[in-house]
């Protein structure tokens, strides 16, 4: 089979997500960049809203990271990262959903990246208060949704670790919210399973 081509850069989480579960299905990829600059008609004509990532399939582009994701279990071989029990399987949508919505909305779009492109220009950054107290909740939430861990998926992970690990793997590498993670050993533990495997290497960088 043809490596399974991906347009992004490696330093975005929903990229890191893709890639993960590309390789616990043992799928070969290549990670190509963006045609043009972000949101330029190059890259819009792959994504209407000119986000990443995109999987170029000979039927054409298929964007939105959810159903790159889906596409991948569905059609790749390899084991399923989706439960085939129902309740089980819902779960699985319901920390999708929760991930999507709040976590990366609160870790990444107001702390991970702002912090990233003010470091980027020599600024200094320091996250709202409103964003540290949100995440502080969403870490609690998953935290006692990994109790019976390591992964949301339980013994293997399943579609929702695979948007979950970047994350807080992004959280583990700021100094400013490292300690929020390590003061939850559930969490704590999760990364260090999620590293464990074969399909983090050369994905996610390990914090120190």
């Amino acid at each position: 089979m043809e490596p399974v081509r991906i347009v992004g850069v490696n330093f975005s989480n929903f990229v890191q997500s893709v890639l993960l579960a590309l390789k616990e299905k043992g799928a070969a990829y290549e990670l190509v960049p963006p045609p043009s600059g972000l949101k330029e008609p190059a890259h819009m004509a792959l994504h209407p809203w000119g986000k990443i990532p995109v999987a170029l399939l000979d039927s054409g582009p298929l964007y939105e990271t959810t159903a790159i994701l889906r596409w991948i279990d569905a059609a790749l071989p390899g084991r399923s990262m989706t439960p085939s029990e129902p309740l089980a399987a819902s779960r699985m949508e319901q920390w999708i959903s929760a991930i999507t919505s709040y976590l990366d909305i609160h870790a990444i779009r107001q702390i991970g990246s702002p912090m990233f492109f003010a470091a980027r220009r020599g600024e200094a950054f320091e996250p709202p208060p409103a964003a540290l107290e949100a995440l502080d909740h969403d870490l609690t939430v998953f935290e006692t949704a990994l109790g019976h861990g390591p992964f949301l998926g339980g013994t293997d992970p399943n579609l929702a670790d695979c948007l979950l690990a970047p994350i807080v793997n992004a959280l583990a590498l700021m100094p400013r919210t490292r300690p929020m993670l390590h003061a939850r050993p559930a969490l704590t533990g999760f990364l260090a399973a999620v590293h464990a495997r074969p399909s983090c290497e050369g994905v996610l960088k390990k914090p120190a």
